[in-house]
């Protein structure tokens, strides 16, 4: 008899334990849903550790996926059905973070922000582009 309720006390512990990691899954797996249908608007930041500089940051509604090459894909929004696609190979020093910071009242939904923050890439001929208008 005293087996029997020590296995019924340890099966109701055990679904106990599972139910509340369940809500988590769940939580996490709508979450990601959400943004891959870019219902998310996300601040993608990208940085170098050993020399503490960003960059790269985004501010859009996006997507995001890391390949077995370890770069670092982001497909963000643009404007109704237009979409931008940007690529970042992540080393050993080389890492991002991303926040969801949501879809406020105040905010465009079609509104993107990209910035390249390295002083050498913006100092250097990269941006030093001559255009002809007719």
């Amino acid at each position: 008899m005293k087996k029997t309720i020590t296995i019924i006390i340890a099966v109701v512990c055990t679904v106990l334990l599972f139910a509340g990691c369940r809500q988590s899954f769940y939580a996490s797996h709508n979450v990601s849903v959400e943004a891959d249908n870019f219902n998310v608007y996300r601040r993608v930041t990208v940085f170098n550790t050993r020399t503490d500089t960003v960059l790269l940051q985004l501010e859009a509604l996006a997507s995001i996926s890391v390949d077995s090459d370890n770069d670092l894909t982001i497909i963000y929004q643009t404007d109704k059905d237009k979409y931008r696609k940007a690529y970042v190979h992540l080393s050993d020093e080389v890492t991002y973070v991303v926040e969801d910071i949501g879809t406020g009242s105040e905010v465009d939904d079609f509104r993107y922000q990209i910035t390249f923050l390295p002083k050498k890439i913006m100092s250097g001929s990269l941006f030093d582009v001559e255009m002809e208008v007719d």
